[in-house]
């Protein structure tokens, strides 16, 4: 071995003539520098080492240069005076002084520090977050210190990576002397520390104390700083067997989760997801740039693709009170974003089913309810609605969803009509609400006649519901025609009336239809109807009788079919007979074409007002029946008789004894009319009850509605036997049988438990009696027995009573 070689390289610098003088200048340069970072206060650093700065002037610059320049061109000898080092070997040894200054330098500096360091790691901080980023601190005080002094050693320590860039080899070709410094810094810190696990939980708590920077006012994310964790990234060191940005991964993952569990199932999902998208892509750029995908793929991941999101999301907008028109607006968008999120990712189907599943859940919760508020039912239809509208697929899913839980298309636009309705009742009740008047989130929204009609073709548009809705809305008006007589009128004709304006929306919403028409119709006819019907009342101020005159070609099909026949051939009580004749005489008096024609009365349409010997238990005011005709006969044979009969008034009314027995138990279901015992003698007797006091909140402005249950044709005529159910009105016997199939089902159910059920169980049980049935006829079942007193129901527990 060439004895040169033996040497210590360093040590042959010093020895040569020329080269040893020059070097001795550097070392002195280079102790000033030491001296200074040895000498300067930690918790004061940049301005202890402020009098480097001095050295970073052209001037020593330039004389610094020069004397590198002066070492590596010398003719350096080993112990050989004739044979000279190579000048390779010369730049070889110089790089290898430039390495040990670089690392004093940065030892001293990192000295300074480590000791503080160390105080701030702590053991665990998985206990909990940090509440300050110490560490990151200390971490601005030491880089800046470090930057320094690079600046203050260029002119000396990267001269030969500068200039003899081959010789450098241990500086891999593509990396920066900048690369090689921060390697040795980080080295450095690792040895500083002691062990590798304390190095290890120091990177640990970096990433914990990430979340305690100031991301919009900081030095980090303004570039001015490298951070730690970016070196240590850029250099590959693992940290816990990982790598950094699979640590602060991990760190994002548990973030989420543990402010999910903080916000539980109330936070905004959209809010949330902005806020933490922008912070941790922020983050994860203090890493490297090229993490901030992997990040915003796992807040995707973490926050919408999963099966708990949706629900949560849709309980925030649906139940905590969101602004419709932040509804219809940026909660709508966000929806559409959530769907297109799922759409990127390919998860369309996961995205369909899990929206499926979140509008069934809600309608089921809706299905627990012992009572159904139609309102805050469709309330939550119409906040998902508007929240899924800009989505055809989802639109036609949720139509899907409630179709089923209504048992059916028409049985929705059914319930729809009976919405309307009662709103239309609701608001007549209450009338628009002043601007001081406090509501719940959900009347908020329903609180005055534009927002109701708003609302409600927004179901009808956003859902295509068909014109069916049309004839189903006409049946209805015409009902509530023969109920309320020339208030219904004016209040379809009058243009500042609801029911006008609704009427004028469903023609801008449906256009030129056959089912247009016919309501356009019976607008019409209603109208002209009410005009004989003022008439007779200014001609008769004194009677209690308003006609209403139609041809039959004008009602409604489903009022000539429904049950006609079953009074066609009623006797009237000598009193109503009078009065009818006295309204038949006028009618064909007014006009003389109409003495040609025929006037048959429909009695099955027929209501009556009967002041009553009850009194009204809030007012004392004598109550006041609503009454068909029918149950107003049936009631009349009590003023002649204490106890009455079936048979006998079945004779005096010539009716059939079903429909007799009809109106019978509708008053014997409110209490008014005792029906006979079983151990009665000879034919059951009924008797008026007189302690019988109404419900008080049956009871409406003074009067009481008695409802009158269709009568069961199965032991009537066989000439009826051969009509089909569709030849039936939906609410007529077809829907009565079933509805009688349906409590029996639930009878034989609840029969099995001697302990009883709970709604879902009794449901499940009654399914596999019978198939066939929707929530709401179940629901109307329930609700019949526990009329007929057949059973009780106690904190949503049902047992029977019998």
């Amino acid at each position: 071995m060439d004895a040169a070689a033996a040497l210590d390289p360093v040590s042959i610098l010093y020895e040569n003539g020329v080269a040893g003088p020059a070097l001795a200048k550097v070392d002195v340069f280079l102790d000033k520098v030491f001296y200074t970072i040895d000498g300067a206060d930690p918790y004061n650093f940049s301005e202890s080492i402020a009098g480097m700065l001095e050295y970073q002037t052209r001037s020593h610059f330039t004389k610094n240069a020069r004397l590198c320049r002066i070492v590596v061109s010398s003719k350096i000898y080993g112990s050989s005076s004739t044979n000279p080092l190579t000048q390779s070997k010369v730049i070889a040894a110089f790089w290898k002084y430039c390495q040990l200054k670089l690392r004093r330098a940065i030892d001293l500096l990192v000295a300074k520090f480590a000791p503080i360091m160390k105080i701030c790691i702590v053991v665990d901080h998985s206990a909990r977050p940090p509440f300050d980023a110490k560490l990151w601190e200390l971490w601005a005080s030491l880089y800046k210190g470090y930057d320094t002094t690079m600046k203050v050693l260029f002119s000396v320590v990267p001269y030969v990576f500068i200039n003899h860039r081959r010789i450098a080899k241990d500086i891999p070709r593509e990396k920066s002397f900048e690369f090689y410094s921060t390697g040795v810094l980080l080295q450095s810190i690792r040895e500083a520390l002691g062990t590798e696990e304390i190095f290890d939980r120091y990177v640990v708590q970096l990433i914990a104390e990430m979340r305690c920077l100031e991301v919009d006012n900081n030095e980090y994310f303004r570039g001015f700083l490298k951070t730690p964790l970016e070196l240590i990234y850029q250099h590959n060191i693992r940290v816990q067997g990982r790598l950094v940005q699979e640590l602060f991964l991990m760190n994002v993952s548990e973030h989420l989760k543990r402010r999910q569990m903080e916000e539980n199932q109330y936070f905004s999902m959209f809010t949330y997801y902005h806020e933490e998208f922008y912070n941790n892509c922020l983050l994860a750029k203090m890493i490297a740039p090229s993490l901030m995908n992997s990040v915003s793929q796992l807040i995707v991941n973490q926050l919408f693709l999963n099966e708990e999101s949706l629900p949560k999301y849709f309980h925030q907008v649906i139940y905590i009170g969101q602004d419709i028109d932040v509804l219809r607006s940026s909660e709508a968008q966000n929806f559409r974003v959530l769907e297109k999120v799922f759409s990127l990712y390919g998860r369309q189907d996961f995205f369909k089913e899990a929206v499926r599943r979140v509008i069934n859940q809600e309608l089921a919760e809706e299905s627990k309810s012992s009572s159904r508020n139609l309102l805050k039912i469709f309330d939550r239809l119409l906040m998902c609605l508007i929240l899924l509208s800009p989505s055809e697929d989802c639109l036609n899913i949720f139509k899907e969803c409630i179709c089923h839980h209504f048992g059916g298309e028409m049985k929705f636009m059914q319930t729809f009509v009976k919405f309307i309705e009662s709103e239309m009742r609701r608001l007549a009740e209450k009338g628009p609400a002043g601007p001081n008047h406090k509501f719940t989130d959900f009347a908020n929204r329903w609180r005055t006649t534009d927002t109701v009609r708003e609302n409600l073709i927004t179901f009808a548009k956003k859902l295509k519901m068909k014109e069916t809705v049309l004839d189903i809305y006409g049946n209805s008006l015409f009902r509530k025609f023969l109920l309320n007589g020339s208030a219904l009128e004016r209040r379809i004709n009058d243009e500042d009336r609801f029911e006008m304006n609704l009427l004028d929306d469903f023609t801008k919403t449906f256009g030129q239809c056959d089912e247009m028409d016919r309501l356009a119709d019976l607008r019409y006819n209603i109208k002209k109807a009410m005009e004989a019907t003022v008439a007779f009342e200014h001609a008769n101020p004194a009677s209690i009788v308003e006609p209403i005159v139609l041809q039959r070609n004008k009602v409604p099909a489903l009022f000539q079919t429904s049950h006609s026949d079953d009074l066609a051939a009623l006797r009237l009580p000598e009193d109503m007979e009078r009065l009818w004749q006295e309204a038949l005489a006028y009618v064909s008096e007014r006009d003389s074409s109409n003495k040609l024609k025929h006037f048959e009365p429909q009695y099955h349409l027929h209501h009556c007002e009967m002041e009553s010997l009850f009194l009204d238990p809030q007012t004392a005011a004598p109550l006041v029946l609503q009454l068909t005709v029918l149950q107003a006969c049936v009631l009349d044979g009590f003023n002649e008789e204490d106890t009455v009969t079936v048979a006998a008034l079945s004779k005096q009314l010539n009716v059939e004894e079903t429909v007799v027995q009809s109106a019978l138990n509708s008053f014997v279901g409110i209490g008014m009319v005792i029906p006979p015992t079983s151990t009665a003698v000879g034919a059951p007797m009924y008797s008026l009850n007189a302690d019988f006091t109404p419900d008080v909140t049956k009871v409406k402005d003074g009067k009481l509605r008695v409802t009158l249950p269709r009568p069961s044709k199965a032991t009537g005529p066989r000439k009826r036997l051969h009509r089909s159910a569709t030849a039936e009105h939906p609410e007529g016997s077809s829907a009565v049988w079933q509805r009688e199939l349906l409590k029996a089902a639930i009878a034989r159910v609840l029969k099995s438990s001697t302990a009883g059920l709970d709604y879902d169980a009794l449901h499940a049980g009654t399914r596999t009696q019978l198939q066939g049935f929707s929530v709401g006829e179940f629901k109307d079942a329930l609700e019949l027995l526990q009329r007929d007193r057949l059973l009780s129901e106690s904190m949503g527990h049902y047992k029977l009573t019998l």
